[in-house]
């Protein structure tokens, strides 16, 4: 998410708290309903602090804890529970304007200036506090990320890269700078002359080489990959502050959908266990009779613990490979066996919903999906801000940005698939001039002996 929302989010929370207050001090004195207190913006800032510093570079505090909070101060505020149960951030946001337009003033929201600017300022400087904790930790990788361009359109950005050798390698996003007619990266002030050497079409990642001599290189981090919820920062090139602060969404996994297997459903955890939310029309599940509300209780003889789990058990089968489900349809217990589907078939490739909608004031890039290998993050970047590292709390390079896939997703090739594909590359064979062999000129026909 990013800052501006944050701050509207939570100056609109404030506004809606006191409007609340003042319209319960000036009611009738009965006692009220015995309910949760709901925290004020200043106990959510308080709160946001406490688990920064406590959380040892993992925040359990993201969008979903705005979107609780917001839909109990509108309830409050007499909107319908029912209007509010599928209303994300932007639309919480709107019926706050409505409810409350004061809450936008000064924001660039449409209203006029003038309100609440200490509330404003705390969070200017709390967001800052945030920064400058993630900032020593991209210090290092700064100085080797870079920009790139097209000499032809030197006014538009293409996209980040990343030093990777010394000797002038670099490691970018090869669907940004693909149709670029005179490949560019500023080194040390100058820009230089580009050229891609190698793809990597699974990844959408491209090796590129400059004549550049002693270029700063990242590190390849061979920790394990950081847990849910680990602090990240997204590196920006030297002297800048981090393009983006935010937390790992989703582990390492397979993106890819063509021969992938696929089931269909949509699923919700509780107490109970895992509850089909939703059929997916044409999928294998509604082809086999599943039902929503049916509880998932065993695939292939093996409980699935969480919605995770079970979605990792059918994604590592193939398209056509058979699974055998137990399941609970309110009182009795059925078994299925079901051939999986093809995921591509079924749903594209493609990311789902407009992508007006899906943006929400980003860029998305060219592709953003069917990754082999990719963390999903919550970093806020520009398509353009491709290419470039990804570090953790303590500097240590966990991936690369390879995608702005979504309103709040944000695709990271791992550290470890990336050093596995750089193994595979002989650079000095790369190295090698291609220079054409020499032609060998043809010698006359000797004369005829008549």
């Amino acid at each position: 998410m990013t800052r501006k929302l944050i701050i509207a989010a939570l100056l609109a929370a404030s506004a809606l708290n006191g409007a609340i207050k003042k319209a319960e001090d000036s009611g009738p004195k009965t006692p009220p309903a015995a309910k949760p207190p709901t925290p004020d913006s200043d106990g959510m800032l308080n709160e946001l602090r406490k688990r920064a510093e406590r959380g040892n570079g993992k925040l359990k505090f993201d969008e979903d804890d705005l979107i609780e909070f917001f839909r109990g101060l509108l309830e409050r505020q007499g909107v319908p529970a029912e209007q509010l149960k599928k209303a994300g951030l932007p639309e919480l946001l709107r019926l706050m304007r409505d409810k409350n337009p004061d809450a936008f003033k000064g924001l660039g929201f449409g209203a006029e200036p003038g309100f609440a600017k200490g509330t404003e300022k705390k969070l200017e400087e709390h967001y800052g506090q945030l920064l400058e904790g993630h900032k020593p930790g991209t210090l290092t990788a700064a100085t080797a990320t870079f920009i790139l361009r097209d000499a032809k359109k030197p006014a538009d950005p293409l996209a980040f890269a990343t030093g990777v050798r010394s000797d002038g390698w670099l490691l970018t996003k090869a669907s940004e700078v693909a149709g670029a007619g005179e490949l560019q990266c500023e080194i040390k002030g100058a820009w230089i002359a580009a050229k891609v050497v190698q793809m990597w079409k699974e990844h959408d990642l491209a090796l590129l080489k400059t004549d550049t001599k002693e270029m700063p290189a990242v590190k390849w981090s061979e920790r394990s990959a950081p847990e849910v919820g680990s602090f990240i920062s997204a590196v920006a090139p030297a002297g800048r502050d981090p393009v983006a602060i935010g937390i790992v969404s989703v582990l390492a996994r397979n993106e890819q959908t063509n021969g992938r297997g696929f089931l269909g459903v949509q699923l919700e955890s509780d107490e109970r266990g895992l509850k089909i939310r939703e059929i997916v029309p044409n999928g294998p599940a509604k082809a086999s009779g599943l039902q929503k509300e049916d509880r998932i209780l065993e695939m292939d003889g093996k409980k699935p613990e969480s919605v995770y789990m079970f979605t990792k058990m059918v994604s590592d089968r193939k398209t056509g490979d058979k699974v055998r489900l137990k399941v609970q349809r309110g009182e009795a217990i059925v078994e299925k066996e079901i051939a999986l589907g093809d995921r591509g078939a079924i749903l594209g490739t493609g990311r789902t919903g407009p992508d007006k909608m899906n943006s929400m004031g980003s860029t998305l890039s060219k592709r953003r999906t069917d990754f082999s290998s990719v963390m999903q993050t919550d970093l806020p970047l520009q398509a353009t801000q491709c290419g470039g590292p990804v570090t953790d709390l303590d500097g240590n390079v966990i991936g690369l940005v390879i995608a702005r896939s979504g309103r709040v997703e944000t695709m990271v090739l791992p550290s470890g698939t990336i050093r596995q594909l750089l193994g595979t590359v002989d650079f000095s064979e790369k190295e090698k001039p291609t220079t054409p062999k020499p032609e060998i000129p043809k010698l006359a026909a000797p004369p005829t002996v008549k």
